[in-house]
């Protein structure tokens, strides 16, 4: 079992793209059943459902497809043009519209508010909650108005500092804002920022935990206040990048800035502490189209797609969502696995099988040039395989490590490698002139016999004794891939015929005709559960 996840492991680690950068990214369109590209809003609701606000309806995503709700199937929905979205403590869905006020998802159903609320229009910007969980709807036209006991009344308070947009609190928030002044809880805040810069408004604004603002000019300084004074200007000597284009909401709150190469970064705003989040040379899906297309202000780079913040937030499982303009949906994922390279001592790049030790957990590493073993962080060939192509690994019924040389199979004896002779086993050699038969998979049972697998079948290796198994005695295929312990007993065997179980002297195999969608298998994976994959 655990020589087949290493071998999956490192498959993966080998994988040239995955040492581009420190996230994946996965992406959705209309082709996966969004009603259009362009998304203004994305949160999470505690329920777990990712929501986006589209000018042609809200869409509610499962994680696997995509729900459209519009005033054409959704009674209560009267505009299918939203552009911001809100979940409020009673786990109720809010949605502002263009123009026509706003809708709230409340119990399954939606029902829409607008002038006779006494929330005004043309235009409601702003949605937010006051001290006790009560939602706060603002107005440029009729300030705000708070929805509370199921009824609308004016509202002149303080805004709620934290909010639940994701699923959990954040305990910061993106500013409502124009050139030169900010909504700062629930007043009017003009921006100092002309003390300090001739010719330089504001372009986005945030609030962190602590109450302080932190405001990115377009120009693109970065600039932190308190208490309505400049207290920092930030620069390269800090950490931050060239060109800070915007906030992201998440556990913290961050930064989001490309450098002078164009690779967008994540700056951590508590440290300043950079994480690169995509590379400019990185290989996204073609449909992405070219992010580094648009310059503005003296030929500063404007990626599109993560321009607006409203439209972009971390969720409770740390994967960071962004709707974007014309593009779709985006889900940046932090990569879980390690590439290994030369820096750690693996000098060959074309690694098939991997088998740890359970008796001192050294990691036996094959490559196409020789044996390697993985240790304390380094990796180490044995230089006596360095001219062999290892294609299994696996023990003997003493405990030794044995490996095949694709035909050949040699034992570890006393810090070398010798080869592994019985007179049955030998034979496989025979099997074609030069190359001999390929031996695929090596293993021990709970029995202690010896299995081995190959080109020529399943071999069975037990006090000395030698018995061979083909597909005349059951066996799927007569080109055995994989081997692995079955939990309920015998072993799971993958060929290039189908699947096999050897359990109780018995061979039971199923192919394409019970149902695999191949004949073929060359991994296999039983889960806790027995669920084989």
């Amino acid at each position: 079992m655990r020589c087949a996840v290493w071998k999956l492991l490192f498959f993966t680690f080998l994988l040239p793209t995955l040492a581009a950068a420190q996230y994946r990214f996965d992406h959705w369109t209309v082709d996966d059943g969004l009603p259009l590209n362009s998304i203004y809003s994305v949160i999470q609701t505690q329920d777990g459902y990712l929501w986006m606000a589209t000018l042609d309806g809200l869409v509610r995503f499962d994680g696997v497809r995509f729900t459209v709700f519009n005033k054409l199937n959704s009674p209560g929905i009267i505009n299918n043009r939203f552009i911001s979205l809100y979940e409020d403590a009673q786990k109720d869905l809010w949605a502002l519209t263009e123009k026509n006020g706003v809708v709230r998802f409340h119990q399954g159903r939606f029902s829409s508010y607008g002038e006779s609320e006494g929330i005004i229009p043309p235009y409601v910007t702003w949605l937010d909650s006051d001290a006790n969980g009560n939602v706060i709807i603002a107005s440029e036209q009729g300030g705000a108005v708070r929805f509370a006991d199921g009824k609308f009344s004016h509202f002149d308070g303080i805004l709620q500092f934290s909010q639940e947009a994701s699923g959990f609190p954040q305990k910061s928030k993106i500013l409502d804002c124009d050139p030169t002044s900010c909504l700062v809880n629930g007043q009017r805040w003009i921006s100092p920022l002309n003390e300090y810069f001739k010719d330089d408004g504001l372009l986005t604004a945030a609030q962190d935990k602590n109450g302080s603002v932190w405001m990115i000019t377009e120009k693109g300084k970065l600039v932190r206040v308190e208490n309505g004074k400049v207290v920092r200007i930030f620069g390269a000597a800090d950490g931050l990048k060239k060109h800070p284009t915007n906030f992201l909401l998440g556990l913290k709150l961050y930064l989001v800035s490309l450098d002078e190469e164009g690779s967008l970064w994540l700056t951590d705003l508590e440290t300043m502490r950079n994480e690169l989040l995509l590379r400019k040379s990185d290989n996204l899906p073609s449909e992405t189209g070219d992010f580094f297309t648009s310059y503005y202000e003296g030929e500063i780079p404007a990626l599109i797609p993560f321009l607006v913040a409203k439209k972009s937030f971390q969720n409770s499982e740390g994967n960071f969502w962004f709707g974007t303009w014309r593009n779709g949906l985006y889900r940046a994922r932090k990569q879980t696995v390690k590439a290994f390279s030369t820096a750690e001592g693996l000098s060959e790049r074309n690694v098939y099988p991997i088998y740890e030790d359970e008796a001192d957990g050294t990691i036996w590493v094959g490559t196409t040039n020789g044996l390697f073993t993985f240790q304390n962080g380094r990796f180490k060939r044995i230089e006596a395989t360095k001219k062999f192509n290892i294609s299994a690994i696996g023990k003997d019924p003493t405990g030794r490590i044995v490996i095949s040389d694709f035909s050949r199979l040699y034992v570890w004896d006393h810090d070398r490698f010798i080869p592994f002779l019985h007179d049955e086993i030998s034979k496989l050699d025979t099997y074609d002139a030069d190359y001999g038969a390929s031996i695929f998979a090596i293993h021990i049972d709970r029995e202690n016999s010896m299995w081995i697998g190959g080109e020529q079948g399943l071999i069975r290796y037990k006090d000395g004794s030698v018995t061979r198994f083909t597909s005349a005695d059951g066996l799927a295929g007569n080109d055995v891939k994989v081997i692995i312990e079955a939990k309920a007993g015998g072993f799971w065997i993958g060929t290039d015929g189908g699947l096999s179980r050897y359990q109780n002297e018995r061979l039971t195999s199923w192919t394409e005709k019970e149902g695999l969608p191949g004949g073929t298998i060359r991994a296999l994976y039983e889960e806790a559960d027995g669920t084989l994959s």
